[in-house]
């Protein structure tokens, strides 16, 4: 089963809300935990280009919502790479996006954004977030260099470069699971 499919920007406000009363997760965001817990929110995001501000716009709330500084450098380029995950997502691996990599059916009019923060694995004071997305086509990304006249082609190079940890695996139901990790500041208390 998946999430409902975010479609417009009044649906990301709607999931992004937060209302009076003691902590709880709302939409699918969880509410602010303890620094030492891992904070996660899914969203299935229409397979569509309008759904990539609409994920930009949800993460810059959703980093906001957990006290982490979504001005650092690190936050800002999460941002960036977001928005090349979620636009090679809806381009290349669905059909509803054009790709040749869709499955068809109904799982090919969405893909599903997962963000999650963390602790670090290591000693320093760091936060790790990760971001992935789903979608239902089989073709793996690769990073390739695009001629000096060519538009396109250089997504996954901004994302290699950007993140501090990058990869693709394949899904158990089929389709794969573009993530990156960005090492943030450790969220503010």
């Amino acid at each position: 089963m998946h999430p409902p499919v975010a479609g417009s920007r009044a649906s990301a406000r709607r999931a992004l809300s937060t209302s009076a009363g003691p902590p709880r997760s709302v939409h699918g965001i969880p509410a602010p935990r303890s620094a030492g817990r891992q904070r996660r929110m899914v969203m299935a995001l229409a397979a569509r280009p309008g759904s990539v501000p609409l994920a930009r716009s949800a993460l810059v709330r959703l980093l906001t919502a957990w006290r982490a500084d979504p001005g650092c450098d690190a936050a800002a380029g999460a941002a960036v790479v977001l928005s090349e995950l979620v636009t090679n997502a809806v381009l290349h691996g669905t059909e509803g996006g054009g790709g040749t990599g869709g499955a068809g059916g109904a799982d090919a009019a969405s893909v599903t954004l997962s963000v999650s923060l963390g602790p670090a694995h290591g000693p320093d004071a760091l936060s790790v977030l990760r971001l992935s997305v789903h979608d239902p086509g089989a073709d793996r990304p690769r990073v390739r260099r695009a001629g000096s006249d060519e538009e396109h082609g250089r997504g996954l190079l901004l994302v290699a470069s950007l993140a501090d940890r990058w990869g693709c695996d394949p899904l158990s139901g089929g389709g794969k699971q573009v993530w990156v990790e960005l090492d943030l500041p450790a969220p503010q208390a």
